[in-house]
């Protein structure tokens, strides 16, 4: 039979084996005619012949999806994958910004004798498929538990603090149930929540928000100066604060000892200001000054004038903070537009007799009433777990350092002192705020987005595992970028 004759109508008809390739165009049209969407539905542009990709109506804003399987190569399938679903997400306009990878598990590979009524068949088994899943109430949160052990993101709701339900009901109705997704969000207000992506170098997701991470230190953990910056690079990191540790060796830990410096005691201001002269972009310096030093004042006032430093922190001694000596440090940080980074770690059992020897910093949150009272001026950020560990109204009661596992009971202090000192905030950084964070997911975003103006992305480590908490909670954007660089840029502009 001729080439050009091959998909005629009468062709078709005379054939009772589909030849090899493509399906013809009449039985495509027909097989997706009868997968129209109803005129109720969300689905803007369904599935029908000649459309490359589909519209998905979301309030105000719209989601353009496009699925497209990869077939007849094994080398390079991936940038396939991307290219070809991104060409075609193209002709619709907007900038492809989701790609959600699947595993064909039951991949549809038609053989050179399938007929007619084969592929009626399998359509029709596949449209039954889809009325049982668009009909299952469960069905949202097995597509949310099944997005996130694939990674796949999904767009989120730039104005509502509720995810924005994207569902797989309305993957179906668009007839993009298939291999391989590719959305993208079209906002009708401002831009959508961009994607994270990875790191080639180190896996880790890098954001591609501005992103300042308002505590780390010098020469700890294992990481110089250039192993901090290529690690701020593979993460996406705009600049970081810079933060020492000024304490006599009689109250360090001996614990800490395997991560430090061994050329000095704690984490030394020198060692600040060499890896912060070395990359003047990426980091700027703080320090803190011994409260019981009669000269500690003008020390302070000399770092700021010399090295620029722009932070008082890491402040963590083995003294109450509402000592007269730091209330006055404190105030003096106010005067200079520093912000303090304290940190807490409490004795146990609480407000009982220790236990033994113990290495407790600034006490309990209780003894921060009287600098955040008497210091307006100066903004606070409370690190560390005796200050996270207060989240919870039954912190008295826990002997765990580390609360974790279990929900959060209602209203700790540190809600309670948010709410009555305007001048305090949250640095999240350290396996404290991620635990006290993970612990009570409901509560944590809630937490986050009522006191959006309150609370600081930070590491004070080199990992990722902050950032990815705070993806998971699927965050409106203006909520994400204030934590992640907003909030320090209003306090430490650059």
């Amino acid at each position: 039979m001729p080439l050009l004759r091959r998909y005629t109508r009468g062709a078709m008809r005379a054939l009772p084996i589909l030849p090899v390739g493509k399906l013809p165009p009449a039985i495509l049209r027909a097989l997706l005619d009868s997968c129209r969407p109803a005129a109720s539905s969300r689905v803007v542009i369904g599935p029908r012949y000649g459309e490359d990709a589909a519209v998905i109506a979301l309030g105000g804003k719209y989601v353009v999806a496009k699925t497209d399987p990869i077939t007849f190569t094994a080398e390079r399938i991936g940038w396939y994958a991307v290219n070809i679903n991104a060409t075609d997400m193209a002709t619709r306009g907007p900038l492809p910004r989701w790609f959600a990878g699947r595993d064909p598990g039951n991949p549809r590979i038609f053989t050179m004798k399938t007929s007619k009524t084969d592929i009626e068949k399998i359509a029709a088994k596949e449209r039954d498929e889809f009325a049982r899943n668009l009909s299952d109430p469960n069905l949202s949160a097995r597509v949310a538990a099944e997005a996130s052990g694939t990674g796949a993101t999904r767009p989120r709701n730039q104005e509502s603090a509720a995810p924005l339900k994207l569902g797989r009901r309305d993957l179906l109705r668009a007839g993009l149930a298939g291999a391989a997704t590719l959305l993208t969000g079209v906002a009708a207000k401002g831009q959508t929540a961009p994607d994270p992506q990875k790191s080639p170098h180190t896996g880790k997701r890098t954001p591609q928000h501005r992103v300042i991470d308002i505590h780390n230190h010098p020469r700890w953990v294992f990481h110089n100066g250039a192993r901090m910056v290529e690690d701020m690079d593979n993460v996406g990191i705009e600049r970081t604060w810079l933060l020492s540790w000024e304490i006599p060796e009689r109250e360090i830990d001996p614990s800490y000892y395997r991560e430090l410096n061994p050329t000095g005691v704690g984490i030394q201001f020198r060692d600040v200001i060499d890896v912060a002269e070395r990359y003047p972009d990426r980091f700027i310096p703080g320090t803190t000054t011994d409260p019981h030093d009669p000269y500690a004042l003008p020390k302070l006032k000399a770092a700021v004038d010399i090295f620029h430093v722009r932070v008082f922190g890491e402040f963590k001694r083995h003294m109450r903070y509402d000592d007269p000596d730091a209330i006055r440090l404190f105030h003096y940080c106010g005067e200079l537009g520093l912000p303090v980074i304290f940190h807490l770690d409490v004795t146990l059992p609480r407000k009982g007799v220790p236990s033994g020897w113990q290495w407790w910093y600034g006490g309990g949150l209780e003894n921060m009433e009287a600098p955040l009272r008497l210091c307006p001026n100066t903004q606070f950020l409370g690190h560390a777990p005796g200050f996270w560990r207060e989240i919870s109204a039954d912190a008295d009661q826990e002997s765990n350092p580390y609360p974790a596992g279990q929900p959060v009971v209602g209203r700790g202090l540190v809600l309670d002192y948010l709410d009555r000192f305007p001048n305090l905030n949250c640095d999240l950084s350290g396996g404290s705020g991620h635990t006290a964070l993970s612990r009570d997911l409901d509560f944590t975003r809630k937490f986050l987005i009522d006191y959006q103006d309150r609370m600081f992305f930070g590491r004070d480590d080199f990992n990722n595992d902050m950032y990815d908490l705070l993806v998971s909670l699927n965050l409106p954007p203006a909520v994400m970028a204030k934590i992640l660089s907003g909030n320090a840029l209003r306090l430490v502009p650059v």
